[in-house]
């Protein structure tokens, strides 16, 4: 939870209406629902996801960010994770930022596993852009399917190898310098692209929780989350 309330308070200016919330030894947010969107996520798609409060927190532009993490029920392990955003569209019916949204919060619902139908995509819709790492370690299958790999909404059966599981405040660095890169340039970087605070990347990328990438993805391309995942391979 530390992670996601620093990563909210710092880019505040840019994110809105925070539903994080942790129940027991699950972090999601306000009114959980384990739900996974069609390949071909629509605007439409957002919109609802707004309507409904199935987000972490949104972008000032109405995209969504949905970030969750299953722990052992000691806390110390994790389980599962899944780290997705969706990228509202200009001009297009988007998510809209939800006026009064609730507070963040400690607690999530009282169903944090609840699978529901998958909603479906008209044929020729218009799509948004979205990525999403997940981590499920007990379908991995080496480099076709590591226990920690990043789906991309250009190819469905993608999924890139990853060692390492970011916390959330690497992934919000992450979605906004690749989807946002002018507000993300001038909040840290200095005229060549460079950090003006390093010091200040090495509290981004401080350990969250060791994860061993398999050997197999080590050996093959794949990318890398600092410093755990460096760490767990030495």
């Amino acid at each position: 939870m530390s992670s996601l309330t620093a990563a909210f308070d710092e880019w505040d200016w840019l994110l809105a209406n925070p539903r994080f919330a942790r129940r027991q030894s699950t972090v999601g947010w306000e009114g959980f629902e384990q739900r996974r969107l069609p390949f071909q996520v629509t605007p439409e798609h957002l919109a609802e996801l707004a309507e409904r409060g199935q987000y972490s927190f949104q972008v000032a532009d109405g995209s969504v960010f949905q970030i969750s993490y299953q722990f052992d029920p000691s806390g110390d392990i994790l389980r599962f994770g899944s780290l997705g955003f969706y990228k509202a569209i200009d001009n297009l019916i988007s998510a809209p930022v939800v006026d009064g949204a609730s507070e963040s919060s400690d607690e999530t619902s009282d169903s944090p596993d609840v699978d529901l139908a998958e909603p479906q995509s008209a044929p020729g819709a218009q799509t948004v852009p979205w990525l999403r790492l997940d981590f499920a370690p007990s379908a991995a299958r080496g480099v076709i399917h590591a226990a920690s790999h990043l789906h991309v909404s250009i190819a469905e059966n993608i999924r890139l190898p990853v060692a390492g599981v970011p916390t959330p405040k690497q992934f919000v660095e992450t979605v906004l310098s690749w989807f946002y890169p002018d507000d993300y340039a001038r909040a840290h970087l200095n005229q060549n692209g460079e950090f003006v605070d390093p010091n200040r990347q090495t509290g981004v990328n401080a350990l969250f929780c060791a994860v061993t990438a398999e050997p197999a993805v080590l050996n093959a391309l794949h990318l890398l989350v600092p410093p755990s995942a460096a760490r767990a391979a030495n």
